[in-house]
């Protein structure tokens, strides 16, 4: 990749707006271009959760949402493995946007939403998508509510302080609530959803 290009996923990586508009002003940037991990700029922008950068690269009409890298991640599910809120938010709104890619371990974007109690990209990915998966399993064969389940049970983890140990605690319950509803009722639950989040008036997907 020649410095131009590594400039260019730095810049997203960084969070760097005016670099990001002058450099999409050259005429030879490849906006899909990979780095050595097969991450694109946008999968940069989408993991940080830097807004403007991400609507930037959309803007440009040729930017590929669905690009994996080298272990199957998209943009997508580093938006909801980094707990992107509004970037999750603005990509379910794209009909292209494939919600349900696993990576190499058969973990979904979902599935790191779930683990992680991150119970409003939950509630949305739920609410906007007709189309979520929520029984596709991973590699060691479990969905995303068995995984959910182990989460409410399971202690504290070395990596996690103690806020996130208890905001955990607080959050995986309510999540398991919500996937054992959909289980039942996915139509009556959505429709819940939908009102609580403020899609009942709006039409969800839009084509660009």
């Amino acid at each position: 990749m020649d410095r131009l290009h590594e400039e260019f996923i730095s810049s997203c990586k960084e969070g760097d707006v005016s670099k990001v508009k002058e450099l999409l002003r050259n005429k030879e940037i490849d906006i899909n271009v990979r780095n050595s991990y097969g991450d694109t700029p946008f999968i940069w922008a989408c993991s940080v959760g830097n807004m403007e950068i991400v609507e930037l690269l959309v803007s440009r009409k040729n930017v590929d949402f669905n690009a994996e890298n080298h272990e199957d991640k998209t943009a997508f599910y580093w938006a909801c493995i980094n707990g992107r809120v509004e970037v999750v938010k603005f990509l379910l709104e794209i009909e292209e946007v494939d919600i349900n890619k696993s990576s190499v371990t058969g973990w979904s974007p979902f599935m790191w939403a779930c683990f992680f109690g991150f119970t409003e990209i939950v509630q949305w990915i739920l609410a906007s998508r007709t189309d979520i998966n929520i029984h596709t399993r991973n590699w060691e064969g479990k969905s995303a509510l068995e995984i959910t389940k182990q989460r409410v049970e399971d202690e504290q983890k070395v990596w996690e302080d103690g806020a996130a140990f208890k905001k955990r605690q607080a959050d995986c319950p309510k999540i398991q609530a919500l996937l054992e509803h959909y289980e039942s009722e996915p139509e009556i639950l959505r429709a819940d959803l939908r009102r609580k989040v403020g899609l009942t008036s709006k039409t969800f997907f839009c084509k660009l």
